[in-house]
């Protein structure tokens, strides 16, 4: 909607160049007759109107090497290179590096996006053509994939619009319909100059019907009729009725009138009609047939011939369809259409809608009428605080030619807030002056809501992340040997806290390696390279470096998340200091060593045993050999080893004192003979 000034602030808008790009190509590739002729001229009317770098039209060729892909057509925008020739894209074997390509083009799926977020495989080439985002529809000829056209951008990474896709898609349909009625034609071509030479056996059924006071007669008929219709020539000659008896009852009376016309009048019959063949299933044929005079002057018999044009009544039919889309997509976008003229004066911001689709009411809860009575009446439903602001910066105004686009908020009728993004441009008259201006609306609340919460969601992310005990990462995913320098992401500011480096710092290149302490760094190396190309979880206990000097024990963590398709997308981690727990536990090592040395070093046997009555012993210290004689091994894994050795006139006593200390868990303490290794007692 326009009134007072507007801003140059939004790129130029190519909705209404896209629309207008495509009816183009439809006109031309419907009434041309070879589309070949006219591709480089639609291709170029789709690239000015998207405003990309190049148009490609690649056809599918079978070759010994595999599916290769050749350019058809092309078109380039002023200073990008052109293709046509270069094995880069003319003549490149589709698979294996794109066999992604093949499966979704065969699918009838598109391929849109940005180039560095495609298989490693597939950049390569794309990259070798300075593309940096494409969007590439298939085009379908009867059922099956003949190539693609699209778009390539070398210059920005392009967040294509619903208006440039669905143009490409129409396009793409338009192309697979004009080859596939362009490939109908050659044939009906090559069968009519076939039929002109009598001699040559044509793909169609031939026939003479003779006329007799009775009516028509067929007198022949070719053989090529069971082809057509499965059944014999003989039938039609034996049943005169038999013919008009296949021919489809919505198609019956018309033929009869032709063709009783034909005969009265002595002119040429020219039909299609529907027979139905004997497995059940309707054929379309062109029916046509000449009067052959005698030598009186009255007809002597009709010279005809008929053809199966079933395939291209289908091409037709998709055509058709084709059409309807199209005209859908222009005549019922989902948008609200509109044209303001300029005036002299009146209220409002110098401008009147003269006109405001139906789709107004869906999105404000008004007719269309109300506004082109009330020239104020949509200034009046903007936003207080949005309206202020367009006027400060003179958004509004008859007099600026440049494209308007902005976003602000208007009053349903139920009261509620809807967001809008309001685009229009400028016609002018031949002497310059403005006509009119032909605007745009769309309802794009939802896109608004779902953006407000994307950035709650941020937001609390954040918070939940800064304000956790721990260090959380974000890094980007690396090939297979990578050097030192890694791509961070993200660093939560607890890094500074526990280590003194700020968080931008972790960004430089090699920074995280710098500061692993060096007995831990071949290790943790290691064990990143592994996983970068195994894409396991990443899982690592080494030390840092603080900022001031300090050894800092981590625990690392980290995932690798995947998109949908199963494509890397970034490593998420977090890192614990764990400094206390392994002091600790050296601590607890270091104690461990002194007891193992005191108890080795002891003058007597220590030993450690069960509390279930077994007598087998646990642990047992290695003066026991020198005490009596034995090895702790022998001890230990002996059954009955201690108890046997007992003196046999002290063992019961000794083995029931043992079992009462077990069950009463009272202090074991007795004075017994043992017999050493020796034989003797001790």
């Amino acid at each position: 909607m326009v009134e007072t000034a507007r801003a140059a602030k939004a790129a130029p808008l190519r909705r209404d160049a896209v629309l207008e790009a495509v009816a183009f190509a439809a006109e031309r590739l419907l009434l041309s007759s070879d589309w070949n002729e006219v591709a480089v001229e639609v291709l170029g009317r789709l690239g000015v109107a998207a405003e990309v770098s190049r148009v490609h039209l690649v056809r599918n060729h079978d070759t010994d090497g595999g599916l290769t892909m050749r350019l058809a057509a092309e078109w380039c925008a002023p200073g990008a290179r052109s293709y046509r020739g270069d094995p880069v894209v003319d003549g490149l074997t589709w698979e294996p590096d794109h066999t992604r390509w093949v499966e979704r083009m065969r699918a009838g799926e598109s391929i849109i996006g940005a180039i560095e977020t495609f298989p490693e495989q597939e950049r390569p080439a794309l990259r070798s053509q300075s593309i940096v985002s494409l969007a590439y529809f298939p085009i379908t000829v009867e059922g099956t994939w003949w190539g693609c056209i699209g778009f390539d951008d070398c210059d920005d990474v392009r967040d294509w619009s619903v208006t440039d896709l669905e143009g490409l898609r129409t396009a793409a349909a338009l192309l697979g319909a004009a080859i596939a009625r362009r490939r109908q034609e050659e044939l009906l071509l090559s069968a009519e100059s076939r039929y002109r030479s009598v001699v040559e056996r044509i793909p169609a059924v031939t026939y003479v019907d003779v006329m007799e006071i009775a009516g028509a007669r067929m007198a022949f008929i070719s053989p090529q009729i069971e082809t057509l219709l499965g059944y014999p020539s003989e039938r039609f000659l034996a049943d005169a009725d038999f013919w008009f008896d296949l021919v489809h009852p919505d198609d019956r009376a018309r033929m009869e009138a032709a063709a009783t016309a034909a005969g009265r009048e002595g002119l040429a019959f020219d039909e299609e009609y529907r027979m139905r063949h004997v497995d059940g299933q309707w054929v379309w044929v062109h029916d046509t047939s000449s009067p052959v005079p005698s030598e009186d002057g009255s007809i002597s018999h009709f010279q005809g011939f008929m053809i199966d044009v079933t395939g291209r009544k289908e091409a037709e039919r998709l055509l058709r369809e084709a059409e309807h889309r199209y005209r859908s997509m222009v005549e019922a976008i989902p948008a609200v259409t509109y044209i303001d003229e300029p005036r002299e004066n009146g209220p409002g911001l110098g401008a009147t809608m003269t006109f405001v689709s139906p789709q107004i009411e869906q999105v404000l809860g008004y007719a269309p009428e109300r506004f082109i009575a009330d020239a104020g009446f949509w200034f009046e439903l903007i936003h207080p605080d949005d309206l202020a602001a367009l006027r400060a910066r003179e958004a509004f105004s008859v007099n600026d030619l440049d494209p308007f686009d902005e976003i602000y908020r208007m009053r349903h009728a139920d009261g509620h807030w809807v967001w809008v993004q309001d685009t229009s441009t400028t016609v002018l008259h031949d002497d310059g002056s403005v006509a009119f201006f032909q605007g745009f609306m769309f309802d794009v609340t939802q896109r608004k809501e779902a953006e407000e919460q994307v950035r709650v969601a941020e937001e609390r992310y954040r918070a939940i992340v800064e304000n956790t005990p721990a260090i959380t990462y974000q890094e980007m995913p690396q090939p297979p040997g990578f050097d030192q320098a890694t791509s961070i992401a993200y660093v939560s500011p607890q890094i500074e806290q526990l280590l003194g480096y700020p968080a931008a710092e972790w960004a430089q290149p090699g920074f995280w390696t710098r500061v692993i302490h060096p007995d831990d760094l071949i290790a943790v190396l290691a064990e990143s390279h592994r996983t970068a190309e195994s894409g396991e979880p990443y899982l690592q206990e080494y030390r840092m470096v603080a900022a001031d000097g300090r050894t800092v024990w981590f625990h690392d963590e980290s995932h690798l998340i995947r998109d949908t398709d199963g494509n890397a997308l970034v490593w998420q981690g977090v890192m614990v200091d764990v400094t206390e727990r392994m002091e600790t536990e050296a601590r607890l090592r270091q104690a461990q060593e002194r007891l193992q040395a005191l108890v080795d070093h002891m003058p007597a046997v220590v030993y450690v045993e069960s509390t279930d009555n077994s007598p087998e012993k646990l642990y047992i210290s290695p003066t026991v050999e020198q005490v009596f004689g034995y090895s702790a091994e022998e001890w230990i894994w002996t059954p009955d080893f201690w108890v046997d050795r007992v003196h046999p006139d002290d063992r019961e006593a000794i083995r029931a004192y043992d079992e009462r200390s077990n069950e009463d868990h009272e202090p074991f303490a007795a004075d017994y003979r043992f017999r050493r290794a020796d034989g003797e007692y001790v």
